[in-house]
């Protein structure tokens, strides 16, 4: 009975689903239609170029100046006396400094103000505290040829211009702290300092190293030669001192300078006689001594020669200096130099006599020396020793002449290059952004 209960259930709960389905589809279908939605094809957008980025104008902030422009016209760089830079790092062992006052570098301070702004970067190669001097073509050919400007110029009249990398002013002008009054304005000032027309040579250190080399020899060479020679040589240092007096004035008149050639060309005349004469004397000696007595008194009379030879290869040397110094050509210069090499390579070579003295002493001590007395066996003794002791001191003598002509040689062939060669100075600022010293590149 259940059973068929429940199966009846189940037949009428399938009929009523399917009748209401039935009569859903049915409401379905009598609503009204939707329109059919249309979607519409866009076609591809054309593609457009991207636009350009917008050119943004420079930005500067606080800019350091590479360089300091000097001038007497208002905001003109290209008529500027003078341009600063910081110096390279590089060049900085090759400075000489220049002789100054503290005085003179004192009154520079107003020029050297600002150099301490100048841009530097670590690393960069630039000098912390030496300052390249750039003075314009225009100043120096004006100061060389004699143009000085009014006294009471003041150095307020200049005025300072900072200039980037490319030579762009950076800001207004600045004028030089400066109040005094009745001297040249600082940049002639500054010329006249580092400039080396009227200010001691270069080669006058030298020089002097050669009068003194002269000064110890000549008293000795006067003790050993005859009075009439010794009166000679005093008459040659004389005018060898009267030529170094003339060439170390300053202001020499017109004419001075070839009169100097030619008191120059004397004394080397004179020189090269007394060369030619002790040439010949020691060929003498060697020539004529036969015996012992005679060696011994060759090798005595050749003592004074040598140092005489020698005596004259310094006043040689000297003149050499002397015509460097008073020359003005790089030609002229090298043949001084070379003319320095060439006396000594001509030095006499005194071995051979003192060789000859040597074989006469031995030979008459094989032959003679049972018939020989003790004087004479000590004369033979003698000329034995001093043919050494005059072999030990030629040997000496030359080696110390080779030497000074290797010395003089690279300090003239060094002044020399650097004649040919721009000079380029320098200033040194100290920690109190004062002026301590000038200085001239060497290299």
């Amino acid at each position: 009975m259940d059973s068929e209960i429940l199966t009846w259930l189940l037949i009428a709960a399938c009929a009523a689903g399917f009748g209401g389905g039935a009569a859903w589809q049915a409401m379905r279908r009598r609503a009204p239609a939707r329109t059919r939605r249309n979607v519409d094809k866009v076609a591809a957008r054309p593609v457009k170029a991207s636009p350009a980025p917008k050119e943004r104008k420079p930005q500067h902030g606080v800019r350091r100046p590479s360089m300091l422009a000097l001038t007497t016209l208002e905001n003109s760089v290209i008529a500027a006396d003078l341009f600063i830079q910081r110096a390279l790092e590089v060049d900085e062992p090759y400075y000489r400094e220049l002789p100054a006052e503290a005085e003179q570098l004192k009154a520079l301070k107003g020029l050297f103000a600002r150099c301490r702004t100048l841009d530097v970067v670590p690393g960069d190669g630039l000098s912390k505290d030496v300052f390249s001097l750039n003075f314009s073509t225009m100043i120096v050919e004006q100061l060389r040829s004699g143009f000085m400007p009014h006294p009471n110029a003041t150095s307020n009249d200049l005025q300072i211009i900072a200039l980037a990398n490319g030579c762009e002013p950076l800001g207004n002008p600045m004028a030089v702290e400066d109040f005094g009054v009745g001297g040249f304005p600082h940049v002639t000032q500054l010329w006249m300092m580092v400039d080396p027309t009227d200010k001691k040579h270069e080669l006058d250190d030298l020089l002097e190293y050669e009068l003194n080399g002269i000064r110890n020899l000549l008293p000795r060479v006067k003790l050993l030669v005859t009075a009439l020679d010794a009166m000679k040589w005093g008459d040659y240092w004389d005018k060898l001192f009267d030529l170094v007096r003339d060439v170390r004035r300053l202001g020499a008149g017109e004419g001075q300078a070839l009169m100097r050639t030619e008191r120059t060309d004397a004394l080397a005349k004179d020189m090269y006689a007394i060369n030619r004469r002790i040439d010949e004397s020691l060929a003498t000696l060697e020539k004529n001594m036969t015996t012992p007595e005679e060696a011994d008194v060759a090798l005595t009379s050749s003592i004074p020669h040598m140092l005489e030879r020698e005596l004259s290869v310094l006043f040689l040397r000297t003149l050499a200096v002397i015509r460097v110094i008073s020359g003005d050509n790089y030609i002229h210069g090298m043949h001084c130099s070379a003319h320095i090499r060439r006396n000594v390579e001509h030095f006499p070579d005194v071995h051979s006599l003192l060789d000859k003295a040597r074989h006469i002493v031995y030979d008459a001590l094989e032959v003679q020396s049972r018939g020989m007395n003790a004087p004479a066996m000590d004369i033979a003794g003698q000329v034995k020793r001093d043919a050494d002791e005059l072999g030990r001191a030629h040997d000496e003598s030359v080696e110390r002449l080779k030497a000074d002509v290797e010395r003089l040689q690279a300090a003239i062939d060094r002044y020399l290059i650097l004649q040919g060669r721009p000079r380029r100075y320098a200033v040194r600022l100290n920690e109190r952004n004062e002026v301590s010293a000038l200085l001239v590149l060497e290299h």
